[in-house]
């Protein structure tokens, strides 16, 4: 009788250790998901990812415009961030931001943008050359500022584009799908 209650006994134990030890496994919402890539979140937020565009204004109202009116400095501050995607971003990363006027000049000359548009010229905007993100972040915010005395004086009627890419990053590389946001500011549509 001894021997059946063991043999009995013995696979439900088993099978309680087995659920035990699996039951302890990670679900799969703790699971870290894709790899980890830099990417320019306005390369996709209003474009889907189709075509990179970043339109300036968008939005509703003041409180959810993609810009900020800097009325000391008279600059139009338009709001633009890195991001990291896929596992969660333990260790800190840095990456430049540079400009890319080619790419705007072929966008104007093939008419994929309109004939109103215009590449932005460097001297009425400035931009940070580099941005870091600390350890635990996935993202940051940084501005592309431009001169509202300039886009009012010489730019009425007009919309001026400019090719944001970000360049050189550490610890994790780039998405280079969407690592470039078309900034196109329509200048008469902005509440200056």
């Amino acid at each position: 009788m001894k021997n059946m209650i063991k043999l009995l006994f013995t696979p439900w134990l088993l099978a309680g250790v087995i659920l035990f030890f699996n039951s302890c496994k990670k679900s799969d919402s703790d699971t870290d998901y894709g790899y980890a890539k830099i990417y320019l979140p306005q390369a996709i937020n209003l474009s889907a990812g189709v075509n990179n565009n970043y339109p300036v204004p968008s939005g509703t109202d003041s409180t959810t415009y993609n810009y900020k009116i800097d009325a000391v400095n008279k600059k139009l501050n338009i709001i633009l961030g890195v991001s990291v995607s896929g596992e969660a971003a333990s260790a800190g990363y840095t990456v430049n931001i540079k400009t890319n006027s080619d790419t705007v000049n072929q966008l104007i000359a093939n008419g994929t943008l309109d004939a109103s548009t215009v590449l932005m010229p460097a001297s009425i905007y400035s931009l940070p050359t580099q941005l870091s993100v600390l350890p635990g972040v996935r993202s940051n915010t940084f501005f592309l500022s431009v001169d509202i005395a300039q886009l009012k004086a010489n730019y009425t009627g007009k919309k001026l584009a400019l090719a944001v890419k970000l360049s050189e990053p550490t610890t994790y590389p780039l998405n280079e799908s969407i690592s470039t946001a078309i900034v196109i500011v329509n200048v008469n549509s902005l509440t200056l």
